[in-house]
C-alpha cells in the first residue's frame, strides 16, 4: 500500500510539473462542461420535458454522471496505458514485483484533470436541486455511494475486458476508446432510447448504472427496492468476474517482447 501511495504522489508531481499543459487541459475540460450544460439548457428551455424528465432533472442527471464518471476516470486512467505496457515489454517488470499487476498499473497513473469534471458535476447538482427543491434523505446518501461504487466497478470491468484483448490482437486501444464513447449515452435517460439501446445500456455495457438509475431513484421516478438493488449487484458482479477472468487469461497468453 505504501508503494502504491508513493506511485500516486510521484505521478502527481510529474503531471503538475508541466503547468502550462496541465492548465490547458483543465481549461478544456471546464469549457467542455460549460458547453454540455449550455446545450441542455438552451435545447430543453424551449422543450419543457424530455419524456417525463424536466430540464432541471436532466441537469441533475448530467451532474451525477460527471461526478461518478469523473471519480471513476480519476482512479482508473492507468488501465488505458496497458496496451503500451504490453507492446513495449514493460509488463515484464510488473510481473517480477510481488504486487498485483493491476494495482501497480492503476496506481502509476491517475487523471487529475477529472477533478474539474467532479467540481462541475457538483455545481450542476447544486443548481438542479435548488430549483427542484429536493429534500434529501439518508437513503439518498446510501443510493449515491452504492451506485458510485457500482459505477467504478462497471467502468473498470468494461475497460479491462476491452483493453485485455491486446494480449491476442496486439492492439485494442481504438476499440476501448470507441466503447468509452458509448458511455455518453449514459448522460441521458435510458427510457428515451429504443428497446435495443436501452437493453444494451442496462445489461451489455451497463452505463445506465452511472447516472440514470441513481437519478431516477433519488428523483422518485422509480421505486428503490431489494429486487432492483440485487439486479444491479448481480450485473456488476458478473461483469467484474468476467473482466478478471479475461485479464488472467490474457496474462497467461503474454509473451515477453524481449525489450
Amino acid at each position: 500500500m505504501k508503494i502504491i501511495l508513493l506511485n500516486i504522489i510521484n505521478y502527481f508531481k510529474v503531471v503538475t510539473t508541466h503547468k502550462i499543459d496541465f492548465s490547458l487541459t483543465i481549461t478544456n475540460l471546464i469549457l467542455k462542461q460549460i458547453v454540455n450544460f449550455s446545450f441542455i439548457y438552451i435545447v430543453f428551455y424551449s422543450i419543457p420535458k424530455l419524456g417525463d424528465w424536466s430540464v432541471y432533472q436532466l441537469i441533475y442527471l448530467q451532474g451525477l454522471f460527471a461526478i461518478n464518471k469523473g471519480i471513476s476516470d480519476l482512479i482508473l486512467d492507468g488501465l488505458l496505458n496497458i496496451e503500451n505496457i504490453v507492446q513495449t515489454g514493460k509488463l515484464d517488470g510488473y510481473l517480477l514485483r510481488p504486487f498485483s499487476v493491476l494495482l501497480q498499473i492503476i496506481s502509476e497513473q491517475i487523471d487529475l484533470t477529472q477533478i474539474t469534471n467532479i467540481i462541475m458535476g457538483t455545481l450542476l447538482i447544486i443548481i438542479s436541486t435548488t430549483n427542484l427543491e429536493i429534500d434529501f434523505q439518508l437513503l439518498d446518501g446510501f443510493i449515491f455511494i452504492f451506485f458510485l461504487l457500482c459505477s467504478i466497478a462497471v467502468i473498470f470491468s468494461i475497460r479491462l475486458i476491452i483493453i485485455s484483448f491486446v494480449f491476442w490482437t496486439q492492439t485494442s486501444f481504438p476499440i476501448a476508446i470507441a466503447v468509452e464513447n458509448i458511455s455518453d449515452f449514459g448522460r441521458y435517460p435510458s427510457t428515451i432510447y429504443n428497446r435495443v439501446t436501452s437493453f444494451v445500456l442496462t445489461y451489455v455495457v451497463p452505463y445506465s448504472i452511472i447516472a440514470f438509475l441513481p437519478s431516477a431513484i433519488i428523483l422518485n421516478k422509480i421505486n428503490v427496492g431489494y429486487a432492483l438493488l440485487m439486479k444491479v449487484i448481480i450485473i456488476t458482479a458478473i461483469l467484474l468476474f468476467a473482466s478478471l477472468r479475461v485479464w488472467k487469461k490474457g496474462l497467461k497468453n503474454y509473451t515477453s517482447s524481449g525489450h
